[in-house]
């Protein structure tokens, strides 16, 4: 996953620009089967709050949101709850892109494990009971 130049100084910052580019230029053709899988009213939502989950984590970088939403689609709504992800997440010793290639390292058991057990209601906040998932 690269991001040219020109894309990066294109004004990605504004959510609905980084909503717009994201599900139309990049899910689109890296994430088909989950950009058509999903109404084009609640595409931009979903992507909008894994952005604010990203930022939770202390991702500023556009390239480290754009990796950590991409991680949600593919392993699960939820993967940064999950044993090895949670853990890779809550050093913030390293920088942001590093720490996203660090997810990419989770053993094989847990990374599994997390793709086993999805939870699809953290696209939307609200609906994540408060005490979260027992994992």
């Amino acid at each position: 996953m690269k991001l040219s130049a020109q894309q990066m100084q294109t004004g990605l910052h504004p959510d609905p620009a980084f909503a717009a580019w994201y599900g139309e230029e990049f899910m689109k053709i890296h994430l088909p089967q989950s950009y058509f899988g999903v109404s084009d009213e609640g595409r931009p939502e979903m992507i909008l709050n894994g952005r604010r989950y990203a930022e939770q984590f202390g991702f500023t970088d556009i390239r480290a949101q754009m990796r950590f939403i991409t991680l949600m689609w593919q392993i699960g709504a939820n993967f940064f709850v999950h044993p090895g992800f949670r853990e890779v997440l809550a050093d913030r010793s390293l920088p942001e892109l590093d720490r996203i290639d660090q997810l990419y390292n989770v053993p094989k058991d847990q990374a599994t494990y997390a793709i086993m057990n999805p939870d699809d209601r953290y696209w939307y906040p609200y609906m994540v009971p408060k005490q979260g998932p027992a994992t």
